[in-house]
């Protein structure tokens, strides 16, 4: 068994990570790193680990950018509509706003009718103090 530098061991858990998205079967995957890399299985399982580790930081980072601009441009667009004194349109940038932070639920069920697919039966608010959207506790 080859043993891998630190280097060595983030090029092929970037090779891995590579594999993987273009998917890649876990077999040919391991087959190669066993023949190539003279690796066994149960290391390359390590290295797939680590990619997918390093995918969840880079999701979690880009997540949470990705939130706040698409909070402040939304912001920017409700400060352009309040400016023009174009309220309707305000108050559907503020629903957005809404939805974007888990404030409102839509709730939407399919009506069957394919010109019309989609019914929104219920739009609820989402209170951090434990409440129901009719305001009763536990119903």
């Amino acid at each position: 068994m080859n043993k891998a530098d630190k280097q060595e061991s983030d090029r092929r858990v970037a090779q891995i990570s590579e594999w993987l998205l273009e998917g890649e079967s876990t077999y040919k995957i391991i087959e190669y790193c066993r023949v190539e890399w003279g690796i066994k299985a149960a290391q390359v399982y390590k290295y797939i680990d680590k990619a997918k580790q390093l995918w969840d930081e880079i999701y979690k980072k880009d997540f949470a950018n990705n939130l706040k601009w698409h909070l402040i441009a939304r912001r920017k667009l409700y400060n352009k509509c309040i400016k023009e004194s174009d309220k309707t349109n305000a108050r559907q940038v503020l629903n957005d706003i809404a939805d974007i932070q888990g404030i409102r639920e839509l709730k939407v069920k399919h009506s069957g009718d394919p010109e019309n697919p989609i019914i929104i039966t219920e739009m609820t608010i989402n209170r951090s103090n434990g409440e129901e959207s009719n305001g009763n506790k536990g119903e």
